[in-house]
């Protein structure tokens, strides 16, 4: 099954056509330009400009995302685990 992200503008105009890097289950905001797809084995941070992945991590499916004030920080929450993941440049 092909999975596609569409990027649509506030008319509801499709502009841009994604083909996901993963089988995904949820989408969640990531960023500017990126979303984090979680799929049953993993998360992935996608930045959706370059089309590339930045960032990925093995965990059970991701139900919430929270992001920390600055944006350094996130927890991915999924039904019996909590992940706190940091950025390299983040300082934590």
């Amino acid at each position: 099954m092909i999975q596609i992200i569409e990027v649509r503008d506030l008319a509801n105009a499709v502009v841009k056509t994604i083909k996901a890097p993963v089988q995904t289950n949820e989408i969640f905001y990531g960023g500017t330009s990126c979303l984090i797809l979680s799929s049953p084995t993993s998360v992935v941070l996608y930045d959706i400009q370059q089309q590339k992945t930045i960032a990925d991590i093995s965990s059970p499916p991701v139900k919430y995302v929270s992001w920390s004030n600055d944006g350094a920080l996130v927890a991915l929450i999924s039904k019996h685990s909590m992940f706190i993941v940091c950025s390299e440049d983040s300082g934590y």
